[in-house]
């Protein structure tokens, strides 16, 4: 997997110079907003590639596939390249940044309502449909591809997580809380594919 600096149509401003896992069990853009001042300038090895400007190396796609899928089919939305980053990582694969090459992204420019774009807490600015996607598809990419050992020791920031995300939930979207009803569904399709992948 290779990523480039990508920046935001804000002038000076980093998007995303590769993805990586946080404590949380979240997606994490490496940079995200931060002024662009040559701090990003070194190319190295990162988990994985931010999905607005990925290039994946063909025969590691073909390996990492769930038949016939490259990108998961219950994921609609976010965390799709995260979950291809940690599939490929399981698999031996690894992410590079080349900093020299350079693309722009306008953050949210698909998902978040106008005065959303670029900012930096996007729940606020997402529909409650999406609001789901975000809930279920970090469990989904969980449940796939985690150790049992790895989810032990991050349980705690796991819970941590979700604790303030119902809270969110509750205070500004309860309309979403009657469709965490439908998770168990996904989750059950996510275990069905751990398992094809010998993941135990």
């Amino acid at each position: 997997m290779v990523s480039g600096k990508i920046l935001r149509l804000e002038a000076g401003l980093v998007d995303s110079t590769g993805l990586y896992l946080s404590l949380f069990r979240t997606a994490k853009e490496r940079g995200y907003g931060q002024p662009d001042r040559g701090q990003f300038e070194s190319p190295g090895y990162i988990f994985g590639v931010c999905g607005a400007a990925a290039f994946y190396r063909r025969k590691m796609i073909e390996e990492i596939k769930e038949d016939p899928e490259y990108f998961d089919e219950n994921f609609h939305f976010f965390y799709e390249d995260l979950d291809v980053a940690w599939r490929a990582q399981n698999r031996g694969w690894k992410g590079y940044y080349v900093p020299t090459a350079i693309a722009y992204h306008a953050r949210g420019g698909t998902a978040r309502r106008k005065e959303g774009i670029g900012k930096s807490f996007a729940r606020f600015y997402i529909s409650d449909d999406l609001q789901f996607e975000l809930i279920k598809n970090r469990y989904l990419t969980i449940i796939k591809n985690e150790t049992l050992l790895g989810f032990l020791l991050h349980l705690p920031f796991i819970l941590i997580y979700d604790l303030a995300a119902l809270g969110f939930l509750v205070l500004f979207r309860p309309k979403v809380i009657p469709k965490l009803l439908d998770l168990p569904k996904f989750m059950k399709s996510a275990f069905r594919k751990r398992f094809a992948a010998k993941r135990i």
